[in-house]
């Protein structure tokens, strides 16, 4: 039985080095300027939300946070069922200084 050693990496050159150096420094740029457009996240309230399909069966929506919220058909409508209580709720929080006003600002109760 043969011992083979496993495949080392040939190390980079100065220039090779360099070369992608420059080359994730002008990525690094470019995701600044999508950023500072609102195209790559920003702060929350500036993030537009959106939906997929969870690989689950679910339906994730992005941009409320951090993470996405995912929550199956069920659960949706189960909320929505209730949402006059959840506006309520977050209302009487507000008033009640329980809730920063900052936090929910963006919402829009109508929609």
């Amino acid at each position: 039985m043969t011992n083979q050693e496993p495949k080392v990496e040939q190390a980079l050159t100065q220039e090779q080095m360099m070369e992608e150096l420059a080359r994730l420094k002008a990525e690094n740029l470019e995701l600044a300027k999508a950023a500072a457009a609102g195209q790559a996240g920003g702060t929350d309230t500036e993030r537009a939300l959106s939906f997929k399909y969870s690989s689950k069966g679910g339906v994730s929506v992005y941009g409320l946070g951090r993470f996405p919220v995912t929550l199956y058909a069920n659960q949706w409508r189960r909320l929505f069922s209730i949402k006059g209580d959840i506006l309520n709720f977050v209302e009487t929080g507000i008033r009640k200084g329980l809730i920063k006003e900052k936090a929910v600002k963006e919402t829009n109760p109508t929609a």
